[in-house]
């Protein structure tokens, strides 16, 4: 490895630290390196692999996801019970098994967008996607598109447990069932069409204050998932909002 960015440098830099205390002190140094990572319990941050994550929040609430990589981009990634799993069995692993002292390559499977795009239409149909690379694109093309993790697989047994399609399978369960229980209702707009004419974006919390304060008469919002989603993050039962705002009106 020579890396040339401060993010890679500062790795490099503790992965030899560790290695010397060892070599020197004899401290039981271990480390991973993991590669993007994917998980249901936190949102997407903005990083030049979380469009792995987004989409598959975009596809629940939206039906349709614009990607910041361009298709073809195929990067490593591993989902986070992998991850959680690896670093368990490594701190676990008996210390005869541990012969990498700086730090051990992780990997799970590699893909594209159009590839998570695809094992989510197994799922969602009608899903669709749509490519806008940004400056995102040239920082993934500087990475590798699949990790050597063998020495981890000789040394200490690790396998990883998902395939691309069990993941998008857990993720799309697991995120669905998140809305439902209202979880992160108060971080998702919605467009509700206040009676008049006027059209503004609502969080669900300010959906509630509106209805605690009789502001909103009648209520559109789309039809199908998101307003199955939205009217069960409510914090009464729906028949109480509906006498509450007057009517709810949906639309396709």
């Amino acid at each position: 490895m020579d890396p040339t960015a401060v993010y890679g440098i500062t790795k490099c830099t503790g992965e030899l630290y560790i290695q010397y205390y060892y070599n020197r002190y004899g401290v039981d140094t271990r480390s991973l390196r993991y590669p993007g990572l994917i998980g249901y319990k936190s949102l997407p941050g903005g990083g030049t692999t979380d469009y792995a994550v987004a989409i598959y929040h975009d596809a629940l609430r939206e039906g349709k996801h614009t990607c910041f990589l361009g298709e073809g981009t195929t990067l490593p990634m591993l989902y986070m019970p992998d991850a959680l799993k690896a670093t368990l069995e490594v701190m676990h692993a008996p210390a005869e098994q541990i012969k990498m002292r700086m730090s051990y390559n992780l990997a799970g499977m590699s893909f594209a967008p159009e590839e998570i795009a695809a094992s989510i239409q197994q799922h969602l149909p009608d899903f669709q996607i749509e490519y806008s690379p940004d400056y995102r694109q040239q920082i993934a093309n500087s990475w590798p598109a699949v990790i050597d993790d063998s020495l981890a697989r000789e040394h200490w047994g690790w396998k990883p447990e998902f395939n691309l399609e069990d993941m998008t399978t857990d993720m799309l369960l697991n995120i669905k069932q998140m809305y439902f229980q209202g979880q992160r209702s108060f971080h998702s707009a919605f467009i509700i069409t206040i009676m008049g004419g006027e059209t503004e974006v609502f969080t669900a919390e300010s959906y509630i204050i509106s209805i605690l304060k009789s502001e909103i008469i009648e209520v559109h919002i789309p039809y199908g998932l998101q307003l199955e989603m939205f009217l069960a993050a409510m914090p009464f039962p729906i028949s109480d909002s509906k006498a509450w705002v007057g009517s709810i009106v949906t639309g396709k």
